[in-house]
This record gives C-alpha cells, sequence and structure tokens, in this order.
C-alpha cells in the first residue's frame, strides 16, 4: 500500500467524521480514532488524553464569533505536562 492511498484514506475519513485529525502537536498531525474533543494535551510527549467534560462540551460561540460567520467547531484545549513527564523530569 502506498504512502499516498494511507494519505487519501485518513483525508476521507476525516471528512466524514470517522476520526480526528490531531494537528496541535508538535511535529506531524496525528489521527486518533475517537473524533470527539480532545481537552488535555502533554506538552513534551505530545499524549493526547480524552477528556470528557459536560461544561467544556457546552461552551458555545460568543454572538461576537457569530457575526463574524458560522462556526463549524468549538476546540477547547489545555496544555500542560503529564504526570509521567513531571515525574521524569523530577528525577524520580
Amino acid at each position: 500500500m502506498s504512502l499516498d492511498t494511507v494519505y487519501r484514506t485518513l483525508s476521507t475519513l476525516t471528512e466524514r467524521g470517522l476520526v480526528a485529525r490531531i494537528s496541535f502537536t508538535p511535529g506531524p498531525a496525528g489521527y486518533d480514532a475517537d473524533p470527539a474533543r480532545h481537552h488535555h494535551v502533554c506538552m513534551r510527549c505530545s499524549l493526547v488524553r480524552d477528556v470528557h467534560d459536560e461544561q467544556l462540551d457546552s461552551i458555545e460561540p460568543t454572538d461576537e464569533v457569530v457575526d463574524i460567520g458560522r462556526p463549524e467547531t468549538v476546540t477547547m484545549q489545555f496544555r500542560s505536562v503529564c504526570r509521567d513527564c513531571q515525574r521524569k523530569g523530577s528525577g524520580a
């Protein structure tokens, strides 16, 4: 299978909402089989944690945003350092 086939397939799956393109990590984009919102990313190892929080998921665009145009998605993200990276950094 060629890389072109892989990339075109991932693009199609993303367009259909079957996978999520993860592009807020350093380096090349990744893909996740869970297209739900992701709220936590480790800034060291790029680990993406699925945080399901009704309060975060219920954030809606403000009137000012809607006046600009119709929002298609809302993204909320916490960039932090995961516990494993914190332990590695502390020498523990």
